[in-house]
């Protein structure tokens, strides 16, 4: 069986072709950010607010002028007719700038190459040896070819094609449906923490400007240190470490009156938090196969944009008690970074393709070493080659490749055969 972690692995897993491929996703998200900029600054609370009445004063006739409504804590200062400034071309300026925007997005999305897994996993063979051609290419790498041969072509050309795949099937296996429930549930607290503490930024008792700049310059030492993180101590210690570093700073918010010392604890649940929502989306795409990779990244998402609305609301309960949503934040954060420590771990394993390679991924088995070490089938190894040890082992760790092209029942019945082999020569014994 064709594997494509071995494939990369002489044309190389991140050279100059992936490189260009970030780039290119870096440029069409860039402008995300910016819906985070309108909301901290709709959202702020005021110390006052202006009615618009009909002004009959100048060259003013007929405009809309603020008049102000008192707040019952703060002053009402006056509304300055003469600071109302009517730009008619205004409108024609914002839609200059949406059209743009348009067509950036659209242009660069066509430099995007399509996914060589999918392409596999579609049994578009033609396509994807195109793709691999070009990564090598690229990358200038040199690539034996064919890599499908024609045998492997009609063997799964012949095979029955599968359904498409929807978002049902990340639920549809035991395994796969508690691990997508968890993913699910650890989105909706990064999505909804994330976004609370952006909008939060104007409530900390500093100035609103100086506050939101530094919860965006926090982020970028986030998102630099998280690469480390996951390529030293791993995925899941990664991802479960964030999120408790911004669940207990912000849980130690209700202790701190505003000010600068509330500013600073706010900002190191930010950092942490920030950084749990970079490793989440590659954790993430790592765990599915590539049957379901982009429903199971896509569903999740959904799940996190409905925690996103949720967000300003949680931030209202403020009125019953000042750092109640903090608390709240803090708490399903540290929840669910615990719950990412019953996720298996990615870092170094060959990635999940199929549905019973997602289902028996991050499982240990006990593996003997005859059913390992031995190039033959595993339902017929040798008594001669076979000794009495055994190991337990990831599944995606097996050495083995007549094990790993077998499925979840395959495996079993493979194990179990080889268990009572040896048990039969202990009773010979």
């Amino acid at each position: 069986m064709v594997k494509v972690d071995d494939i990369l692995m002489e044309i190389g897993e991140f050279g100059p072709f992936q490189w260009r491929v970030f780039a290119i996703v870096c440029f069409v998200v860039f402008t995300n950010p910016w819906v985070s900029i309108i909301a901290v600054f709709l959202n702020a609370s005021m110390d006052h607010w202006c009615t618009f009445a009909k002004c009959m004063v100048g060259d003013l006739a007929g405009e809309s002028v603020g008049r102000v409504r008192s707040h019952p804590t703060y002053p009402s200062p006056p509304c300055d007719a003469h600071a109302l400034q009517h730009d008619g071309t205004s409108p024609l300026i914002a839609e200059t700038v949406i059209l743009a925007l348009l067509i950036y997005w659209i242009g660069l999305i066509f430099f995007l190459p399509e996914s060589l897994r999918w392409q596999i996993a579609a049994r578009d063979f033609n396509k994807a040896e195109k793709t691999l051609s070009k990564i090598a290419e690229t990358n200038k790498k040199h690539l034996n070819r064919p890599v499908f041969s024609q045998e492997f072509i009609k063997e799964r050309m012949s095979a029955p094609k599968e359904r498409r795949r929807n978002g049902l099937d990340i639920f549809r296996t035991p395994k796969m449906r508690l691990r997508s429930i968890n993913l699910i549930f650890i989105w909706m607290v990064n999505s909804m923490v994330y976004h609370g503490l952006s909008l939060n930024s104007s409530n900390l008792g500093v100035n609103i400007y100086l506050a939101f700049a530094v919860a965006g310059a926090v982020e970028i030492p986030a998102y630099l240190l998280a690469v480390p993180v996951i390529n030293t101590a791993g995925r899941r210690p990664g991802l479960a470490g964030c999120m408790l570093l911004g669940g207990l700073a912000c849980l130690c918010t209700s202790f701190i009156p505003p000010g600068v010392a509330l500013s600073v604890v706010a900002m190191v649940g930010k950092f942490g938090i920030t950084a749990s929502y970079g490793i989440i989306y590659l954790y993430t795409a790592e765990l599915y196969p590539t049957e379901i990779r982009s429903v199971g990244v896509g569903t999740c998402s959904m799940f996190a944009r409905v925690a996103g609305i949720l967000a300003p609301l949680i931030l209202a309960l403020r009125k019953i008690w000042t750092p109640l949503p903090l608390v709240l934040y803090g708490s399903v954060s540290v929840l669910a970074g615990l719950l990412c420590l019953m996720l298996p771990e990615t870092r170094g394993q060959k990635l999940p393709e199929t549905m019973s390679d997602g289902e028996n991924f991050g499982k240990s088995v006990v593996v003997h070493e005859c059913a390992n070490n031995v190039e033959e089938s595993a339902y017929e190894i040798p008594d001669n080659h076979c000794n009495e040890t055994s190991f337990s082992a990831p599944y995606g760790s097996i050495k083995n490749p007549n094990l790993m092209e077998m499925d979840g029942y395959e495996l079993a019945g493979a194990l179990v055969q080889n268990k009572q082999r040896v048990e039969k020569r202990r009773f010979q014994r």
